[in-house]
């Protein structure tokens, strides 16, 4: 868990990684060639996060469509057409990894927090809620959803 954690917040990690790289393909094309991409992407994506369920083996699938999805945050976010549905996928897709029984997942919705922290909350049972889940995943067996969920909580006003 140390070396995750020095690899997660390490600056350098960006220029090597090839995570990194394919976020940035995807974030070049949704920025130049939205109209075309993101469409297909966002259907791609949304049938991922529909699809899963706990233990069908997909955890992978999962976490890779929240970071394709957390790293659209900004794009996102500026579209009303988008941002409406994010409190949507938020309780129906992150809300649940806050329990899941698979660290990774629960790591990538404290990140995903962060993310999406300008959210314009409809429901203020839903953003209650979510603080009581980072709060929770302060206590959480693995170092870096601790350390994740520390850095959520600076989002909260």
């Amino acid at each position: 868990p140390h070396e995750f954690v020095s690899r997660q917040n390490n600056p350098l990690t960006d220029f090597y990684d090839p995570k990194m790289s394919a976020i940035s393909l995807v974030t070049d094309l949704v920025k130049h060639r939205g109209k075309d991409v993101v469409p297909k992407l966002l259907s791609f994506l949304t049938n991922i996060l529909t699809s899963y369920t706990p233990n069908s083996g997909k955890d992978i699938e999962k976490e890779g469509a929240l970071f394709v999805l957390g790293n659209m945050n900004e794009f996102l976010l500026s579209k009303k057409k988008y941002a409406s549905e994010l409190e949507g996928m938020m309780v129906s897709s992150v809300f649940t990894d806050f329990q899941s029984h698979v660290p990774f997942l629960r790591y990538r919705a404290c990140w995903m927090v962060q993310r999406f922290n300008t959210i314009p909350w409809s429901n203020p049972a839903n953003l209650q809620t979510l603080i009581q889940m980072v709060l929770q995943r302060l206590s959480d067996p693995a170092l870096p959803v601790q350390i994740e969920a520390s850095k959520a909580l600076r989002f909260f006003d």
